[in-house]
């Protein structure tokens, strides 16, 4: 295999995959009512993986060396700075975890209710759209990866 592509057996890549899939199933299921801010967790954990993959495999840097949210936000920042990660993802990662925290530990706080029309919205925009870029963007480097 080559390493270009043994991205694809990394086990981070393979659980980003894994919740990707999942989120997917759970949208498609069509319920009216769902646990929106446990599908903003999902979706957040897969884009988490993705980046976790793209630090191990390109840039060298083994998942056991990154234990933390504040760990990983200092090694986007450092590749940020050496323009080795554009402006976008990394705000957008931020962006995304802020909105992951805020729905595990302060939904209630923050909205009226479980299907506050303006959390779904947040969910299934922003939150995809932020997902899509981190995605793509890593899924284009680990392709060109040498």
């Amino acid at each position: 295999m080559s390493e270009k592509k043994s991205y694809r057996q990394h086990p981070n890549f393979k659980t980003a995959e894994r919740n990707r899939a999942y989120y997917e199933l759970l949208i498609k299921s069509g319920k009216k009512y769902q646990l929106w801010e446990w599908l903003l967790t999902i979706l957040f954990y897969s884009a988490l993986h993705y980046v976790k993959t793209f630090l191990a495999v390109v840039h060298q840097r083994p998942p056991n060396t990154i234990t933390s949210h504040s760990a990983l936000s200092v090694e986007l920042s450092r590749l940020k700075r050496k323009k080795q990660l554009p402006k976008s993802i990394q705000r957008n990662y931020e962006k995304f975890r802020n909105y992951s925290r805020i729905a595990r530990y302060h939904y209630l706080e923050s909205y009226g209710d479980w299907n506050d029309p303006d959390f779904v919205q947040l969910v299934q925009v922003d939150c995809v759209e932020f997902f899509n870029s981190i995605r793509k963007f890593v899924l284009h480097e680990l392709e060109t990866a040498s």
